[in-house]
């Protein structure tokens, strides 16, 4: 896209924008306040129906309770306990007749008056269409929800409220109060049938002009989630039509909330709902109105703000057009100039008369163009000086960025085999062992490390490398420089090799002088000792007098100047070493030094060592005495366990202590010579040692050695 089309669309995108946010923004602020104002409106409503509910209940209590102390109620229960005969004659023209009708077709609340005793009899209202006056009728209690009403309150001896049931398919619901006499006992019980008219005058609104529109109503619900009053969208409702929905459930659970959730119908209402307190019912009134009659407001609001929005775009669209050209034809300019410089033509100049940015930008393009000339030709020359060096050095040298080679010399040619053409195709890690180095890109030193390179063939050979960031065309790569060392490597084994041979032979002489030493000992000295004792003895047998318990003393001495004689032959070269072999020598080693120092020491050995040559066995058996030695100077342990295993051709020799430990690294300088010692002897048999210590955990030492099969 041109830059005149991409700001005429930042212009339209940046209108766009704006318009959308301020629309949804007054969309979103209208919608909440709609359903804010429509949440009060329903919470008022059903505050107020709350109120005129358990208002007519509490006045029905109060009626009923007036009803059971009155006179009349208890002339009716007196004439109940005459026989049915005399009352049917006497009660036909009761005056009382004519003064409960007119109080229940007055206040319109009650379907039904009854009263009865304890034993099961009752006088009620009769209604039907032959007759349609009250008439009392005398008859027994058969009406299970009755006889129920009837027993709680003879039990309780407080008014009861019986929930609406189902009676012959109609929903009756009674209220009863005991009638007491004098000494307060139940002597019998008033009870009234509620009439549905008196909720529903309440509960039903089928006006538009309440606040509620078409869609609102009032209900209530009970505990087995059935309606309780009349729905305006469904007749003959109560006990029939199910409310199972979150506003039930959490006003049954004394949750007063409001929100917005799927009526019984399943449409999606504003709802405001909060349980009623009525004594002896478990309901819950619920005020609602359908989400679609509550937002028709704001869906005209959103209309507006969709017309508006297209207006304003399309004027937003011609003022973009109009700047976007203003503002592209100089850029159009330079972008053409910037073109030939980068083509090489140093010399364009740009003339643009402007007093803004763009002709700042156009003046500072030219002195650019003119310095960018000068700097072009210096370059040229230092170039030359940097291409001669470059060339001439013997290091292969090669900067390079993620591995990818972007300049080499001819060096580097020269000692890998290849040619520019196959080196340009490869990548630094395929040339040299590259090792991780902790350089950052902000820093300039150099580091160093030895690895090897491989020539073109696959031979490889030893290089010293060189590498640090340097700044490249304004990014920091790496700069590698190649040397190669073989011949000084070459000269270094050989030092070592030399070196190893007389440590070798140094120590071989050692082990032979003592062999020789022990044997003089051993044959000469000890068997000297041996004759010159039995001498003696024989002489103490002769001896008579007090002379021979000094005799015996001095034979005694002879005893232990012969043990130690065997003693250092032994050390200085075990004869049971060769005889028995290393496990055994190590064994006695392990008790011999056990009973000296104190020491606990457990020796275990797995494996067949009958591979292992006469060197290996003394080197081994010489680095477990160094050890033995260094764990009773230095380490303060109380247990050793040294362990020999060889799996096959592999032997392994570990010695842990649990001493004191020390802080050990590669790079641990000891004040004795003991781990000096050990690491020689484990090189000259080409083998490996570790040494693991932890501060008051001991230490582990393991000799690894591959045995010749």
């Amino acid at each position: 896209m041109r830059i005149n089309n991409k700001l005429a669309l930042l212009f339209l995108l940046i209108g766009i924008f704006s318009g959308v946010t301020v629309g949804v923004y007054s969309y979103y602020s209208a919608k909440n306040a709609l359903v804010s104002r429509t949440f009060d409106q329903l919470k008022s409503l059903k505050f107020v129906k709350k109120k005129q509910i358990e208002g007519f209940y509490a006045d029905r209590v109060r009626d009923i309770k007036l009803f059971s102390q009155s006179e009349d109620v208890n002339k009716l229960l007196k004439l109940l306990n005459k026989s049915s005969k005399s009352l049917s004659n006497e009660f036909e023209h009761y005056e009382y007749n004519r003064y409960f009708n007119r109080y229940i077709q007055s206040c319109g609340y009650y379907d039904q008056f009854i009263v009865g005793d304890t034993t099961g009899w009752m006088i009620y209202t009769d209604v039907s269409e032959s007759k349609p006056n009250f008439n009392f009728v005398l008859d027994t209690i058969k009406n299970k929800i009755l006889k129920s009403v009837f027993e709680k309150t003879i039990l309780s001896k407080q008014t009861t409220i019986q929930d609406y049931q189902n009676d012959n398919n109609k929903p009756v619901s009674y209220i009863a109060s005991p009638i007491e006499d004098e000494k307060e006992d139940v002597i019998g019980v008033i009870a009234m049938q509620i009439s549905l008219t008196g909720i529903n005058k309440i509960m039903l609104e089928n006006n538009n002009q309440s606040g509620l529109g078409n869609t609102g109503e009032t209900y209530l619900v009970g505990s087995d989630y059935l309606m309780r009053s009349f729905s305006r969208f469904k007749n003959q409702s109560v006990l029939k039509t199910k409310v199972k929905t979150i506003a039930s459930i959490n006003g049954l659970n004394n949750i007063d909330s409001t929100e917005i959730i799927k009526d019984y119908r399943n449409v999606n209402v504003l709802s405001s709902y909060s349980h009623l307190n009525i004594p002896g019912l478990n309901w819950v009134i619920i005020a609602e109105i359908d989400l679609n009659e509550a937002m028709v407001p704001v869906k005209a609001i959103r209309n507006d703000i969709l017309f508006l929005s297209i207006v304003l775009i399309l004027f937003i669209l011609g003022f973009a057009l109009f700047i976007a050209r203003s503002i592209s034809l100089p850029i159009i300019k330079l972008r053409n100039a910037t073109i030939k410089v980068g083509e090489g033509d140093f010399a364009t100049k740009v003339s643009i008369k402007s007093n803004d940015e763009i002709g700042e930008l156009a003046e500072t393009f030219n002195k650019m163009t003119f310095r960018l000339q000068t700097i072009t030709e210096e370059l040229k020359e230092r170039e030359e000086h940097l291409s001669h060096f470059y060339e001439a050095t013997l290091d292969g040298i090669v900067l390079h960025e993620n591995g990818e080679m972007m300049l080499f010399n001819k060096a580097l040619a020269v000692i890998t085999g290849y040619n520019s053409e196959e080196l340009n195709n490869k990548k630094v890690q395929e040339l040299i062992d590259i090792k991780k180095n902790h350089i950052k890109e902000e820093q300039q030193q150099v580091f160093s490390y030895e690895t090897c390179c491989y020539r073109k063939g696959g031979d490889k050979f030893p290089v010293e490398i060189q590498e640090s960031m340097i700044d490249f065309k304004g990014r920091m790569i790496k700069a590698t420089v190649i040397r190669d060392i073989s011949e000084r490597k070459n000269a270094e084994n050989e030092l070592k090799s030399e070196r190893e041979k007389r440590l070798s032979a140094l120590i071989d002489g050692q082990e032979m002088e003592r062999q020789r030493f022990s044997r003089e000992l051993h044959d000469g000295l000890g068997q000297e000792l041996i004759a010159m004792k039995m001498k003696y003895e024989n002489t103490i047998n002769q001896q008579c007098g007090g002379a021979k318990d000094k005799l015996v003393l001095l034979l005694e001495q002879f005893d232990k100047v012969i043990d130690e004689v065997r003693r250092i032959s032994e050390n200085l070269m075990p004869s049971i070493l060769k005889e028995f072999g290393i496990d055994n020598a190590l064994k006695n080693l392990s008790k011999t030094f056990s009973a000296l120092s104190g020491i606990k020491i457990h020796y275990d050995s797995i494996g067949n060592f009958d591979k292992i040559d006469d060197k290996t066995k003394t080197y081994l058996y010489r680095i477990s005495q160094e050890a033995l030695n260094n764990i009773a100077k230095h380490s303060e342990a109380s247990e050793v366990n040294i362990q020999l295993i060889e799996i096959t051709g592999n032997l392994r020799l570990i010695i842990e202590d649990n001493g004191k430990g020390f802080n050990f690294t590669n790079n641990f300088v000891s004040k004795g010579n003991g781990i000096y010692n050990m690491k020689e002897r484990v090189n000259l048999i080409n083998a490996l040692i570790s040494i693991d210590s932890v501060l008051g955990k001991g230490t582990v030492i393991t000799i690894k050695v591959k045995l010749n099969t």
